[in-house]
């Protein structure tokens, strides 16, 4: 079915496309947005004060067709070090429940599991970017191959794996002890995980938030619906926009943030100007509305080389499992989900 107004859905996904995965966060100084007018095939609507009583929106069953490993670690997966017979790796290797395999040992940690459909469990060395499937029943462990983990909000991790600098996201076969592609293969790069959307994961797709000649901005989210079919979803603003975060959609609300409005061009320790804002939207993403709901504050990151601008904005009940995103560090802002207030948390002054 077409999305009409904010949002133009069912189109095919480029060929080419594929991902980079890192939790979005909106970052860095520009100009104030404009006007707050959203536009879209018929009508457009006006941005108004944040509702009294906000409908909270839940989200539909998890996609029942994905196999994605746990948001929580395991616990009841027992992973120590073994020497191992002769011929073993010097470092050791990963004996699981008791049963040796041939998995070399990480160096500075241990091995983290995931459980996965199947009563099966996704094994990652972190250490070495590896993934495993262990599979109790047949004290078996398949090598998937080289890739990371992307937090999901309330769904799952996406699992990211390389091939001759080819990146596909992938869930694990229900079936079999092997990955199953949902987006890619591709040698570009461009999308962050933006939050769940119908029990789906939602992602951001590559070469978006760019300004065409009429000065409006537009944002494409990929909705993986179906192994090699998502689903696109367009969202088109008065002005340059970010996605707030990789937990920014409740129901069909969508945290957006605007440009930093008051000057963070430059890091100046101890300075009042080294602080700053910027305005927090929310995008209806069925009935094509687009509204400003309040200021969040940011922060220059302190735990990088050279001092970032972030400007972190979660929904109230974040999951602690997704990681905000970097550089985000201590200054975080809320949004509640009945009335969406903005609440600022650990940022100064």
């Amino acid at each position: 079915m077409k999305r009409e107004m904010l949002l133009q859905a069912g189109r095919p996904a480029l060929p080419a496309l594929a991902v980079w995965l890192c939790c979005c966060v909106a970052r860095g100084p520009d100009a104030a947005p404009g006007p707050s007018t959203a536009t879209g095939s018929r009508q457009s609507s006006t941005a108004s004060s944040p509702a009294t009583s906000a409908p909270v929106l839940t989200d539909p069953a998890v996609n029942p067709s994905l196999c994605l490993p746990s948001l929580a670690k395991a616990s009841a997966l027992r992973m120590e070090k073994s020497t191992g017979p002769a011929g073993s790796p010097a470092g050791g290797t990963v004996r699981i429940d008791g049963i040796d395999t041939d998995a070399p040992w990480p160096e500075y940690q241990t091995p983290s599991a995931y459980a996965v459909c199947g009563g099966r469990y996704l094994i990652e060395d972190a250490y070495r970017d590896l993934l495993y499937l262990w599979e109790p029943s047949q004290h078996r462990l398949t090598r998937l191959g080289q890739g990371r983990l992307a937090p999901v909000p309330r769904l799952g991790r996406l699992v990211s794996t390389y091939q001759s600098e080819h990146l596909t996201l992938s869930d694990v076969d229900p079936a079999l002890p092997r990955l199953r592609a949902w987006l890619g293969p591709s040698r570009d790069i461009g999308a962050a995980v933006v939050g769940s959307y119908r029990g789906s994961p939602l992602i951001l797709s590559r070469g978006t938030g760019g300004t065409g000649a009429s000065g409006r901005s537009s944002i494409e989210l990929l909705e993986l619906r179906s192994p090699g079919a998502p689903e696109v979803h367009r969202v088109d603003t008065p002005a340059p926009m970010r996605i707030a975060s990789a937990d920014s959609v409740r129901g069909e609300r969508l945290l957006l943030v605007g440009n930093t409005s008051n000057g963070a061009t430059r890091w100046q320790s101890g300075a009042a100007s080294s602080t700053f804002t910027a305005e927090v939207w929310v995008a209806s993403m069925d009935r094509g509305q687009l509204r400003a709901i309040g200021q969040a504050q940011g922060a220059w990151s302190m735990g990088t080389a050279i001092p970032h601008p972030y400007v972190t904005v979660v929904w109230s009940d974040h999951d602690p499992s997704v990681p905000f995103g970097w550089p985000s560090e201590g200054c975080r802002n809320t949004v509640g989900l009945d009335d969406e207030r903005v609440q600022t948390q650990g940022c100064s002054p």
